[in-house]
């Protein structure tokens, strides 16, 4: 029983580590604006700002952009704090996909350290010393 249970774990694990590899790496931040702009009298930092937030501030930004176009207006022209409407909605979904990635890549986390206990004893230990044969052969 042991053994089926132990496969169908490390079948889990390697599902969890193809999602981690689909993930790639952690996505970088190339900002376009200063990442602080004036909302309601606060200063908002981008870096700052969780997922609910960023959500809230690409919608209010995409208000802007979509009341320009119907006004007939380039949004590329329309300058908020030094910086055009489109640069800093770039900058929001950059940080939107960083938190993705985050939150991705610790849930894969999670459910590995779940899994491994999970493991019966006999396996860990088998596991470990396949580990540690692999170390010294890189010796």
């Amino acid at each position: 029983m042991d053994s089926e249970r132990d496969n169908y774990v490390l079948r889990l694990i390697e599902n969890i580590k193809t999602k981690e590899k689909d993930l790639g790496e952690k996505p970088t931040f190339s900002p376009k604006t200063t990442c602080i702009f004036t909302f309601n009298n606060n200063k908002i930092n981008i870096h700052t700002l969780d997922i609910g937030n960023v959500n809230f501030y690409l919608v209010y930004f995409n208000s802007l952009y979509l009341s320009a176009t119907n006004l007939n207006i380039d949004p590329m022209t329309v300058i908020y704090e030094g910086f055009s409407i489109d640069n800093w909605m770039y900058d929001l979904h950059q940080r939107a996909s960083m938190l993705e990635w985050t939150q991705k890549s610790n849930q894969c986390t999670e459910l590995k350290s779940q899994l491994d206990k999970l493991l019966s004893e006999d396996k860990q230990k088998e596991l470990q010393l396949n580990n540690i044969a692999d170390l010294i052969k890189g010796i």
